[in-house]
């Protein structure tokens, strides 16, 4: 079986995973340095993002950080398409 561009799928599977790892860590250093989402404070440390495998969990401080949080997770679907699942995320 052949996957993207005549590759073996095997090569296929290996490179969707690595860019989805890529395009996480790109959310994730977009959250950490984004200024203008809060995290919460943990032994002298600010807390945002949490995240294992391909589920990612932030903690935000107030509603400004939660707008942010929200034009950034927006700004990062545009580009790569994936989207948070609604039916997953909770919010306390």
């Amino acid at each position: 079986m052949t996957g993207l561009c005549g590759y073996p799928l095997s090569y296929t599977v290996y490179l969707c995973g690595v860019l989805f790892v890529l395009g996480i860590e790109l959310l994730s250093r977009s959250i950490t340095n984004d200024p203008t989402i809060r995290g919460i404070q943990v032994n002298k440390h600010e807390l945002k993002i949490s995240q294992y495998a391909n589920d990612t969990t932030v903690v935000v401080r107030d509603l400004d950080s939660v707008t942010s949080l929200l034009r950034v997770l927006n700004d990062f679907k545009e580009h790569s398409g994936l989207e948070i699942n609604t039916t997953k995320t909770e919010a306390m």
